[in-house]
C-alpha cells in the first residue's frame, strides 16, 4: 500500500511536469488569444486515458495497482479533464442520461458560477 502511494506521488509529480511543459510550449508557440495549451493538454489526456483504459484492462496483463499509478497519478496530475470525460462517456454509455446531463451541466456551469464567486469573494476580503 505505502510503495503504490508513493508511485502514485511519483507519477503525479511526472503528470504535472508533463503538463506544465506541453502546455507552455504549445502555448508559446501558438501565441496568446486562446487557451491552446491548456486545451492540447485536456485533448491529449483523454486521448491517453481512452486508449491506456482499454489497453491496461484488457489488451495487456496490467496490476490494479499499476493502473491506479497511471491513472490516479500520472494522468490525475496531468489533467482531470479526462477524468470527467470518462466519467460522463460512461454515464451517457450506459443511458442514464439523466445524471449525464446534471454531471455535465454541474461540473461546467456550476464551476464557472464558483470560480466567479471565488473571484468576487477575493476581492471584497
Amino acid at each position: 500500500m505505502t510503495e503504490t502511494l508513493l508511485l502514485i506521488a511519483l507519477a503525479g509529480a511526472l503528470g504535472t511536469l508533463a503538463r506544465h511543459f506541453i502546455a507552455t510550449y504549445v502555448q508559446l508557440s501558438a501565441g496568446p488569444g486562446f487557451p491552446w495549451g491548456t486545451m492540447t493538454v485536456n485533448v491529449i489526456g483523454c486521448f491517453l486515458f481512452g486508449f491506456l483504459w482499454v489497453a491496461l484492462g484488457s489488451r495487456w496483463e496490467v496490476s490494479l495497482e499499476s493502473q491506479r499509478v497511471v491513472f490516479i497519478g500520472f494522468l490525475g496530475a496531468f489533467t482531470t479533464f479526462s477524468t470527467y470525460v470518462f466519467e460522463v462517456g460512461g454515464l451517457v454509455n450506459s443511458q442514464d442520461w439523466l445524471k449525464a446531463g446534471l454531471y455535465f451541466t454541474g461540473v461546467n456551469g456550476v464551476g464557472v458560477v464558483c470560480l466567479v464567486a471565488g473571484a468576487l469573494l477575493a476581492k471584497m476580503l
